[in-house]
């Protein structure tokens, strides 16, 4: 029941006398009596053909009609105006029918001016529940000409902000907005945004082009997560599940899940707060950390969503395998699959910690920018950049915590290491790869995540196809030159050459600065 406003008709619904209320008149219809054939030769042509019947209109039907007489009749008792009501909506349930009239204004909806008339099964009129504004006084530029539609929606995607993306049209009607009784005429501006996303609505001064209102309608869904992992976090948060295509599902613009044990979660009021120990548990925690890894990434290149949007959704697979010890992205598939561990006194459940998932991920944008890599130094900077933004995503230069905690290991890499190249080469991806990660770890620390984020995701770009630890650190350097005119080319030749990359980096030829 809609509670009415300060100027509404009464703040609890009218319910008629016992049987003073109009009824609906039975509408009778004559019974139709059917001839035998006749078939004739030439079958005559008819001087007259019958007129087609009108079509239906729900404003015509009798509970419409009996709605009508019912306020008109107590009209003063409501204090509504009949002629400023226009009909909107009529819906029948078990309990009766339940018809719906707007307010006007000079032909102009009202803001906040719905008036319910409901019905029983017999047809009698017996509840009104909504709001009437009674006594509108037109502000001094109701009538004034202002501003039209297009103006109105330029004023509101300002507002939004330069980088605002819608994912669909624009909507933009016109209203009348009613404040302490003073009506003025408004547009309402819908901006259906994927960044910032929301459904964004916006009333707009006619006159002025004032924004008078504005509000995020977006329904979220919410998931129960380990911001890191059960090793880092004493219990679940729950968070915000943004970007869902369907609100009842873990399918949106970035990633869709999918339970290899059973069919995926599917919650009709978008509350996806499960327990860890629950197999749906691991489909909101894949969903939630992929998601922000991509709009991370996003940040740092815009192109990127566009890149990877071409190969389809992204399909990250929870408990996949039978007691599967291993998380890995396929390209062949495009997908990522997080096994269960092993049990007791082997690895955990790899879905359970972000920075694992993350780092999946990274080797998925990698894949999409470099498509092309191989040989041994390029797998091992493969590791690397994904353990690199696995942990920074997370903001912890450990990774593994929770997935070796049944081994009792502190962790399976530590970025915060003083591993040397190529003193430390092993021959394994995944340790090799820790000296790249570590270098960029020493970068992040000491420029800070935003500065060295930039950095190491454009260097990605400057390797050839067997790419070698010399072409990444070249590549960083190259970036710095790109991005930021050589500004931090200092720190960067000293940040690599502890890690025994040479010490002539900041020698090199840098690109022509893109911009400052």
């Amino acid at each position: 029941m809609i509670r009415p406003g300060p100027c509404s008709i009464s703040r609890r619904p009218f319910v008629a006398p016992c049987g003073r209320g109009p009824r609906a008149p039975l509408d009778g219809a004559a019974p139709v009596f059917w001839r035998r054939p006749v078939f004739l030769r030439r079958p005559p042509v008819p001087r007259r053909f019958p007129a087609a019947p009108a079509p239906f209109s729900p404003a015509s039907d009798p509970a419409v009609r009996t709605a009508r007489r019912f306020l008109s009749l107590h009209a003063e008792a409501l204090g509504v105006d009949p002629p400023c009501l226009v009909f909107v909506r009529l819906w029948r349930t078990r309990s009766g029918a339940h018809v719906r009239f707007q307010q006007v204004l000079d032909g102009v909806p009202v803001i906040g001016a719905l008036l319910d008339v409901h019905l029983d099964a017999a047809g009698t009129a017996t509840v009104v529940t909504g709001a009437f504004h009674r006594g509108l006084k037109r502000s001094g530029a109701f009538r004034k000409a202002g501003i039209g539609k297009r103006e109105a929606a330029r004023v509101a995607r300002a507002d939004l902000g330069r980088g605002a993306r819608l994912r669909a049209e624009e909507g933009c009607a016109e209203l009348v907005f009613v404040e302490r009784r003073h009506a003025r005429r408004v547009y309402k501006v819908v901006l259906p945004a994927s960044r910032p996303l929301g459904n964004w609505v916006y009333l707009v001064d006619a006159a002025t082009g004032a924004i008078l209102r504005s509000s995020n309608t977006m329904r979220f869904a919410r998931g129960s997560v380990f911001p890191r992992s059960p090793a880092e976090d004493p219990a679940p948060r729950v968070v915000p599940l943004e970007r869902l295509r369907d609100p009842f599902l873990l399918e949106g613009t970035h990633v869709a899940v999918v339970n290899e044990d059973c069919p995926e979660a599917r919650e009709e009021d978008g509350e996806f707060l499960y327990d860890p120990s629950d197999t749906h548990f691991d489909e909101v925690m894949a969903y939630y950390h992929i998601d922000r890894a991509a709009e991370a990434f996003g940040r740092l290149d815009p192109g990127i969503e566009t890149a990877l949007a071409t190969r389809g959704t992204l399909r990250v697979h929870v408990h996949a395998g039978e007691r599967m010890e291993n998380a890995w992205y396929d390209p062949a598939t495009r997908a990522i699959y997080l096994g269960d561990g092993g049990g007791p006194g082997r690895l955990n459940d790899l879905a359970k910690e972000a920075a694992v998932i993350c780092h999946e991920y990274a080797h998925a944008v990698l894949d999409r920018v470099n498509p092309h890599l191989k040989g041994p130094e390029a797998d091992a900077l493969h590791e690397g950049y994904a353990d690199y933004f696995g942990c920074s995503l997370t903001g912890d230069p450990l990774i593994g915590e929770w997935v070796v905690a049944a081994r009792g290991e502190p962790c399976l890499r530590n970025l915060g290491n003083r591993l040397r190249y190529p003193r430390d080469l092993s021959g394994a991806p995944h340790a090799d790869g820790a000296i790249w990660a570590g270098a960029c770890w020493d970068l992040r620390r000491a420029l800070g995540p935003e500065t060295a984020d930039a950095l190491v995701y454009e260097s990605m770009h400057f390797l050839p196809e067997f790419a070698r630890f010399a072409d990444a650190a070249t590549g960083l350097a190259q970036a710095a030159g790109c991005v930021f005119a050589g500004r931090h080319r200092g720190r960067i030749a000293e940040a690599l050459a502890d890690r025994g990359f040479g010490a002539d980096i900041e020698r090199r030829p840098l690109c022509v600065p893109r911009h400052a």
